[in-house]
């Protein structure tokens, strides 16, 4: 989706995130998980409904934790909101009011009660 009204290298960064494709939050069923490993972490992530998912992983989340996954941004205002994307920071927001990003997606996969998907996205050296 190309917009006159974004910098054209605004553009082609979201043009290169439709192609690689993503995980959209409100097309998963109440249960599903998924593996996200970032730069720095792995998270599992539960959907419990809507945007509302439990998370394990990190410094800041070492048990269980319901909190909202607002969306994933490259670290600026822009976000797609309900949406894991290839190399985006998720965007978490805290029971308590607290704002927090994870490190860049790298991978990512889906489990389900009925099938397995890992993301097809470009494979990285650490």
């Amino acid at each position: 989706m190309n917009s006159k009204h974004l910098d054209p290298e605004i553009n082609k960064i979201i043009e290169d995130q439709d192609d690689l494709g993503g995980i959209s939050i409100q097309s998963l069923n109440e249960g599903d998980r998924i593996f996200v490993t970032t730069k720095h972490t792995n998270y599992i992530i539960e959907k419990i409904k809507d945007q509302e998912i439990k998370i394990k992983g990190g410094k800041h989340f070492p048990e269980d934790t319901e909190v909202l996954l607002k969306g994933s941004t490259w670290g600026a205002s822009l976000i797609k909101l309900g949406w894991i994307g290839y190399n985006m920071l998720i965007e978490i927001h805290t029971k308590n009011g607290k704002i927090l990003s994870t490190s860049p997606v790298k991978s990512a996969t889906i489990v389900t009660n009925d099938w397995t998907y890992t993301m097809d996205w470009p494979k990285e050296d650490s």
